[in-house]
């Protein structure tokens, strides 16, 4: 139950940082992140969140990525598995 406040509280934080207050070595590069590929997608996607300093942003080739989602669209969980999937 603390994992899931502590992520929760994250994405809440993450999603309302500005982009442009942040700094690029703010960011955790794609490149460099590790996902173990011997565990569920769910637990990739939430060793994901508590492994990155910020979910919704990254440094992708050296230029700050923040991801946005709408109500109605694909939820964070499902991008970020996408995501994972295409590369790793």
């Amino acid at each position: 139950m603390k994992d899931y406040k502590e992520i929760k509280s994250k994405l809440e934080l993450g999603k309302n940082v500005d982009i442009n207050l942040t700094k690029l070595d703010e960011l955790d590069d794609i490149e460099k992140l590790q996902i173990n590929r011997n565990v569920t997608k769910e637990n990739r996607v939430l060793n994901f969140i508590k492994n990155t300093k910020n979910p919704y942003m990254m440094n992708i080739n050296g230029i700050k990525v923040k991801f946005e989602f709408t109500k109605d669209g694909a939820s964070i969980n499902e991008c970020l598995e996408k995501m994972m999937i295409k590369q790793f």
